[in-house]
């Protein structure tokens, strides 16, 4: 893709991918900005990626009505830095991964949604048959160039307090 894409879920802006040269000589992987919805960058959150468990013949294993996680990849929980960065690296191309927020920036609402992704090299790369499985299994899955910036946003905690008086 070129430019930027937003993806829409629920009806609000969940997160913004941007392509970028960059890269990493740690390998293949993403970048995250974490903002919140007026733009500023938030340090913190903590981010956990696990790839997606298929089976033999390459179908996607359902436990619970989600797809089953392996465990969580080197370097996982990532964290936001001073900037609201982090980089999900040493990732494998046509390996279906899924990322959840599992600690929200302080003062901010957790968005513990499960972000199923795939990391593809070259412009022309095709979608492999775990790709094809996770899909067939209902849900959705983004395809990334190694190097792409996904920006996440939260949105700020607020209390509701109701004073009775007796």
């Amino acid at each position: 893709f070129e430019g930027s894409e937003t993806i829409i879920t629920d009806g609000e802006e969940a997160f913004e991918i941007q392509e970028s040269s960059a890269t990493s000589e740690s390998g293949i992987g993403i970048y995250v900005n974490k903002k919140n919805t007026g733009l500023a960058a938030l340090k913190g959150a903590k981010f956990e990626v696990a790839p997606v468990s298929v089976d033999g013949d390459g179908s996607v294993i359902i436990t619970g009505g989600e797809p089953q996680l392996d465990a969580p990849i080197t370097g996982s929980p990532f964290e936001t830095d001073e900037q609201g960065k982090t980089f999900f690296g040493e990732l494998q191309t046509n390996v279906v991964y899924c990322f959840t927020e599992i600690k929200a920036p302080d003062g901010y609402v957790l968005d513990g949604s499960r972000n199923y992704f795939v990391v593809v090299k070259g412009v022309d790369a095709t979608r492999d048959a775990n790709i094809a499985a996770i899909e067939a299994a209902g849900y959705e899955c983004q395809t990334y160039q190694s190097g792409a910036a996904i920006t996440v946003y939260n949105s700020k905690a607020t209390i509701k307090v109701t004073k009775e008086f007796t």
